[in-house]
């Protein structure tokens, strides 16, 4: 971005603030707006955080579950500042299939999350008529998207070259055009680098900020060990061209039996997500005990004969039915068209369903 449009026509600098909900990208507000600079935070929504995980529970259960306040909501008074919440899960979806800069230890493409995430800011700064884009970003802390390289090149990828502001470790790098043009007093921006949050936690203190999380990437369900385990499993049987966006969603709840390289059990662990798994019929094969209290579970492929008893079998493990009785279960396919069949209780031996489970 070569010549920023907006740079001498504000009364008053404008950033556009991305948030986490971590402390950092807090701090980050809080530096700014005590050099009285207005900001505009930005939220962005990418189909893969814990809070997106909740508000499909709460869809599904909206007698049991409370309808919980927004992050947005909660940020937005404290920091007494406008949010714009974006959602790019499509897109994001899309990307953490085949990301350009691949993965880190788990399925977090954190490079391309950071980018596409920084190209966002950039359209609501070009809306907004705003000056620059700031993050909570701290040189070293985070591996694969917090070297002085990486930054770089999120800034050059984002379009965002001399715009891009991280009040956190502004001190150490090179000076953002606002900062030449006087909008932005570098004197006081902060020079913190790598892990130790001791610095950041000695502002919090400062700016009666100590009940705001450490730290804001906890939220993403791609840095989850199991759910990263759960969508390896995907990629390697069901192949990325064939995996859509409810096959992700289902990866954050119950629990997944691979039956066979075709064919995936999903388990519910309790009411609310028993409720959760018949909301997704319309996706998935459902397995239900009509006359037993039970969990639920989905079917995703088309199973034998052999493999559907065995469903049934894991299935009836989870439910209250006395041992040797027959259980009676109901298939439903996606189409409507049903199967009901039954199957004895009895135990299956746990080192066995071991070997299925994901």
């Amino acid at each position: 971005m070569k010549d920023h449009p907006f740079s001498a026509i504000n009364p008053k600098p404008k950033g556009i603030g991305l948030l986490s909900g971590g402390l950092d990208s807090i701090l980050a507000v809080r530096l700014l707006q005590k050099q009285g600079i207005e900001v505009i935070g930005l939220m962005i929504e990418t189909g893969f955080t814990t809070d997106y995980k909740w508000r499909q529970l709460q869809e599904a259960n909206r007698e049991s579950i409370p309808e919980a306040v927004p992050l947005s909501r909660q940020l937005s008074e404290i920091l007494n500042i406008e949010i714009v919440v974006t959602d790019i899960s499509r897109s994001f979806f899309q990307m953490v299939l085949n990301p350009r800069f691949g993965y880190g230890k788990f399925v977090n493409p954190c490079i391309d999350c950071r980018i596409l995430m920084l190209q966002s800011a950039r359209e609501l700064m070009l809306e907004r008529k705003a000056d620059f884009v700031f993050t909570g970003e701290v040189i070293s802390q985070r591996p694969m998207t917090q070297f002085r390289s990486t930054l770089a090149q999120t800034e050059k990828d984002a379009c965002l070259e001399g715009y891009l502001l991280r009040p956190l470790s502004a001190k150490l790098l090179e000076p953002t055009i606002p900062e030449k043009e006087g909008k932005i007093d570098r004197s006081r921006l902060e020079a913190i680098v790598g892990r130790s949050r001791s610095r950041q936690l000695e502002l919090a203190k400062l700016w009666d900020l100590t009940g705001i999380a450490p730290a804001g990437g906890g939220n993403c369900q791609l840095i989850s060990p199991e759910y990263s385990k759960r969508m390896r499993d995907l990629f390697n049987n069901k192949g990325k061209h064939h995996i859509h966006a409810e096959d992700s969603l289902l990866l954050g709840f119950g629990r997944h039996f691979r039956l066979s390289p075709y064919v995936k059990l999903v388990v519910s662990r309790n009411a609310q997500e028993h409720n959760l798994l018949l909301d997704k019929n319309k996706h998935f094969t459902l397995l239900e005990m009509p006359d037993i209290t039970g969990a639920a579970a989905l079917i995703d492929g088309e199973t034998t004969e052999l493999e559907l008893h065995l469903a049934a079998r894991i299935l009836g493990r989870y439910s209250k039915a006395e041992a040797n009785a027959d259980i009676r279960f109901l298939l439903t396919r996606t189409d409507g068209s049903t199967i009901d069949f039954e199957e004895k209780a009895f135990p299956i031996d746990a080192s066995e369903l071991s070997n299925y489970l994901i």
